[in-house]
């Protein structure tokens, strides 16, 4: 992990974690020169990447660069000593005390980051997003959380600190849908998945985004409220139509046991056909058959797949999705 974080890397066909792998001499060999500059500032690499383990004490204390017999490369040793690793000596949450006791109680246990561990900076900052999407998902759509770690390296103590401001519980206000252009908007309406009045959850955000998405008519989905805090918050969803109608051609070889294909590929589709969201869809599948081998034929001749579908979701308003298909 570490070796594969640094600038300075060995001459190989191919690396990983910067182990080199012996190739051979007709393959392609990258060169990788050696810069005294760049194995200094891997120096400060190494320590960085113990600090945020929580090594606050570990340095380089020596580095030896061996030039090889042909003259031509070097051989690079790094000696590091690691120190002793700083413990979390205390975990603190500050502005949670007017929410309820029992969302209280969730959000200071958090069994990924306890008293008496290490401290590693990506926990920190994990258990940071964790409680700020706790809060949201719990109806505090403006919650924000700030993080402060105060470090005594002589002790090896750290003390985290998260200073969380909840902002009013929020329900969901009116939802509008924006930038629809010939998409229907009753369609898409029916696709949000609360109600006005429901208490907020970014899930239900996250959800309805994705039936947007589903629906393979949109280039982009964004959902936003208001700039200003607010317990009835009104839900403004932009969406930007992607292209409705799309044409794919490809190619393939198919082989089976007893039969042998080189096919050709046509797939046509034409999103909101005639408006309501309904798709219509044709395939084409032309090939040349080989029965049983391309290189032993016994029977050859051509053949063809083809199919005419049309789908219509949320028919009659019910949210059911209905289909013809004839091939």
């Amino acid at each position: 992990e570490i070796l594969g974080r640094l600038g300075t890397q060995p001459t190989g066909c191919r690396r990983r974690f910067g182990q080199r792998r012996r190739c051979p001499p007709w393959s392609w060999n990258e060169d990788q020169w050696y810069r005294a500059a760049v194995l200094d500032l891997d120096v400060r690499r190494i320590a960085a990447f113990y600090a945020a383990k929580g090594f606050f004490r570990a340095r380089v204390v020596d580095r030896r660069v061996t030039p090889h017999a042909d003259g031509r490369s070097v051989a690079i040793e790094l000696t590091v000593e690691e120190g002793q690793p700083t413990t979390i000596a205390a975990i603190s949450l500050r502005g949670v005390e007017p929410l309820p006791s029992s969302l209280r109680r969730q959000l200071e246990q958090d069994p990924r980051m306890q008293r008496g561990e290490r401290f590693v900076h990506e926990d920190y900052l994990a258990a940071k997003d964790r409680l700020d999407a706790r809060l949201q998902r719990s109806g505090y759509a403006y919650a924000e959380v700030e993080g402060e770690v105060r470090v005594d390296r002589d002790q090896r103590r750290a003390e985290v600190g998260f200073q969380a401001t909840p902002g009013p519980a929020v329900r969901f206000g009116r939802s509008r849908i924006v930038g629809h252009g010939p998409i229907p908007a009753d369609k898409l309406h029916r696709l949000i998945s609360w109600e006005e009045g429901d208490p907020y959850d970014a899930f239900e955000i996250s959800r309805t985004r994705a039936r947007l998405f589903n629906q393979r008519v949109f280039g982009s989905v964004q959902v936003e409220l208001p700039e200003q805090p607010t317990e009835h918050a009104d839900v403004t969803i932009t969406v930007e139509p992607t292209k409705l109608r799309e044409l794919r051609l490809g190619g393939g070889l198919g082989i089976e046991r007893r039969r042998h294909e080189i096919r050709l590929r046509t797939d046509w589709t034409w999103r909101n056909f005639l408006g309501g969201l309904r798709t219509l869809s044709a395939r084409l599948r032309p090939a040349y058959v080989a029965i049983p081998t391309l290189w032993a034929v016994e029977r050859h001749g051509p053949a063809v797949q083809s199919d005419l579908k049309l789908s219509q979701p949320d028919i009659f308003a019910t949210g059911i999705l209905a289909y013809g298909l004839v091939g």
